[in-house]
């Protein structure tokens, strides 16, 4: 269908309107006249994607994902057994609230003569001891399940199970090298307000695994050891949850989901935190198998400080497809932030529909990373800074990596393919030396290798050490409505030599087809700012297309092309500022493209409503869209301008 356009100011589409604009460009509908930008009004303006873009971001936001409601407990239909080691017999324990059990040997007595719909209590503020794993019988619903929880142990307690109290009764395992509580094929069962410590070995705290199903793990607690919290079920779709738990140190995983047999589309993963641990802090995926599909929800974590210093990320969901949503997350200090991969190293699932979302990613290796992974997944208002090093002072892994967010596939065959990556704030990302390409990291969006129909777009990249987004050896991305300011900028004291085909706001390397459009590219004069939009000079990409773009503050040009690569194509670009509209990568001038001009004053500008998070944080429950920042070469208010570039319409020479 026709893109639908307004000529009047202040005459806004409407959301079915916009819906269809964005449905025509992102399937590749858009004639040769209209991506163009070649419609003129009787006013000379020229109508391209840009305004398309404005209405969409100033008039309909998309909704974020909301906070989840929390998951209401499972309740005791039957006998309540409790457990308190401190108590001194006056009356003989028999698991009675006045006579509790007060051993291990009470334990295994109350286990032994629980069934479906029973609880099995421990004293807020006691240790128990324990001299084996607990197990017990299956819930067989919801209304009757299994609990282990805590109580009130105080004179005149109204309520003797204690609700959302977070580890309150510790749970000792006495160094042996055993789970505290393992539940195999048990169902209903839920393990709540409890902490655990003192195992040995390879052994979960707490762990679900065959056909487990309706399993909950909430409000729980963890120190040292080597894994912490554990669903590892055959059944399809149990429908874990695993919620407000925290876990601190532990040497390889605290929080796991891992689909051994079938896939798992409803499971949840929220409010929970880990710290302080080895590999992967909260993982989703199918032991690497490659054959199951994840679509739960991982949402509200906090994860910081893991200790890898390979691959392994804070928030890790890698099974073989699925449509997960990664949602208002933050991961801090950790080898890669939030990673999102396909466990099948050979013919990836579908991960169409898959979201990430709302995230906080700092000083990790890589804040968001996506790899191999194909199928029309959403990355959009994530929040990804300072990636590259955790402090400041070193970098994280030896391959000196520093990108906010990347997406690459290892073969064509599961590349990452027909994914929306949109308003995005990326800054402050570190560029090292490297030991492959000196001085290429730093990047505020990657689309590395084999990346292919791609569409980026809304992105707000700033003062990133390397480029604002880098397109590196992919085919078909489509790079428009992008503000892209101040980046290749150094932090003082820091030196690496950015070679001239990274020293642009935009930079594409061996990528057929690529289209960069509408963006609007700012530097402020530095050393390695030599352009806003730069081919590479040793790997040029055929077929690309540069096209209504503003470029401003480039020290050499405003666009950069390599000259020999096929049938590259350039017009309708506005520069201003640099001592050229475009050059060759030898950096000789060049003919500019059909209706690119160049200013020596600023004329033009760029301001729009994109995300930037609040003071809180883009986690922080609000997810509000505010006003960006206001572009000038001079620095002078740009109401009375009329400009062109993201977001807006272009105006005709």
């Amino acid at each position: 269908m026709p893109i639908v356009k307004r000529l009047t100011k202040g005459s806004a589409l409407t959301h079915a309107e916009l819906d269809g604009n964005f449905t025509e460009l992102e399937i590749g509908r858009i004639t040769a006249a209209q991506a163009a930008g070649v419609a003129v009004s009787a006013s000379a303006q020229v109508l391209t994607m840009t305004s398309i873009a404005r209405s969409m971001l100033g008039l309909a936001a998309p909704q974020l994902q909301p906070i989840p409601a929390r998951t209401a407990p499972y309740r005791s239909s039957g006998t309540v057994r409790y457990v308190d080691f401190t108590y001194v017999p006056g009356v003989a324990p028999a698991g009675t609230y006045t006579a509790p059990y007060n051993s291990s040997a009470g334990i295994v007595t109350a286990l032994a003569a629980m069934v479906a719909g029973d609880a099995l209590l421990f004293r807020a503020g006691t240790t128990s001891t324990l001299s084996a794993a607990m197990a017990a019988v299956s819930g067989t619903s919801a209304a009757v399940p299994i609990v282990f929880g805590v109580y009130d142990g105080g004179t005149g307690a109204v309520e003797k199970r204690l609700f959302s109290r977070q580890g309150v009764a510790t749970i000792n395992c006495a160094g042996l090298g055993i789970s505290a509580i393992s539940m195999v094929a048990k169902n209903f069962t839920e393990v709540d307000g409890l902490n655990f410590t003192n195992n040995s070995g390879a052994n979960w705290f707490v762990t679900f695994s065959g056909t487990s199903s309706g399993g909950r793990i909430t409000n729980c607690t963890a120190t040292g050891g080597q894994y912490h919290f554990a669903f590892q079920t055959t059944g399809l779709n149990p429908g874990h949850v695993m919620e407000n738990n925290r876990s601190v140190g532990a040497t390889e995983i605290p929080i796991a989901i891992l689909l051994l047999g079938a896939n798992d589309n409803n499971s949840v993963v929220q409010f929970n935190y880990a710290g302080g641990f080895s590999k992967a802090g909260i993982i989703a995926n199918d032991n690497q198998a490659g054959l199951y599909d994840f679509s739960g929800t991982v949402a509200c974590n906090s994860v910081e400080d893991g200790t890898d210093t390979t691959t392994r990320a804070g928030i890790d969901v890698s099974p073989r497809g699925g449509s997960p949503r990664v949602f208002r997350n933050t991961s801090r200090r950790n080898c890669v932030g939030i990673q999102l991969a396909s466990s099948n190293a050979t013919t990836t699932g579908s991960f169409a529909g898959a979201l990430i979302e709302n995230n906080d990613c700092s000083n990790n290796e890589f804040g968001i990373a996506v790899v191999n992974t194909r199928g029309a997944l959403v990355i959009q208002y994530n929040r990804c800074i300072d990636s590259g090093s955790k402090t400041g002072a070193t970098f994280i892994t030896p391959l000196q990596y520093g990108r906010n967010i990347e997406l690459y596939g290892n073969t064509e065959a599961i590349a990452v393919r027909d994914a929306i990556i949109r308003f995005n704030y990326c800054a402050g990302a570190y560029n090292w030396p490297g030991t492959s390409f000196p001085g290429s990291e730093g990047t505020g969006i990657g689309l590395d290798d084999n990346s292919a129909n791609l569409s980026v777009y809304g992105n707000y990249c700033v003062a990133n050490e390397g480029g604002g987004i880098q397109v590196n050896s992919g085919h078909g991305n489509r790079i428009y409505s992008n503000i892209c300011v101040d980046n290749n900028k150094l932090r003082p004291g820091r030196s690496v030599a950015i070679a001239d085909s990274g020293a642009g706001q935009i930079t594409f390397v061996n990528t057929p087809f690529v289209e960069v459009f509408n963006n609007t590219c700012v530097g402020t004069g530095l050393l390695y700012q030599k352009y806003g939009i730069v081919d590479s000079s040793a790997f040029g990409s055929s077929s690309a297309r540069i096209y209504n773009n503003l470029c401003i503050g480039g020290t050499v040009a405003g666009i950069a092309r390599n000259v020999a690569a096929g049938t590259t194509s350039e017009n309708n670009n506005v520069v201003v500022g640099s001592p050229a509209a475009v050059v060759n990568t030898s950096n000789a001038v060049i003919a500019n493209g059909a209706g690119t001009s160049i200013q020596t004053a600023a004329a033009v500008g760029a301001v729009t409503n994109i995300y930037q998070p609040l003071a809180g944080g883009p986690c922080d429950g609000t997810g509000a869209t505010v006003p960006g920042e206001a572009v000038a070469f001079d620095g002078q208010p740009l109401a009375s301008r009329t400009p062109i570039g993201a977001l807006f319409p272009a105006v005709a020479a």
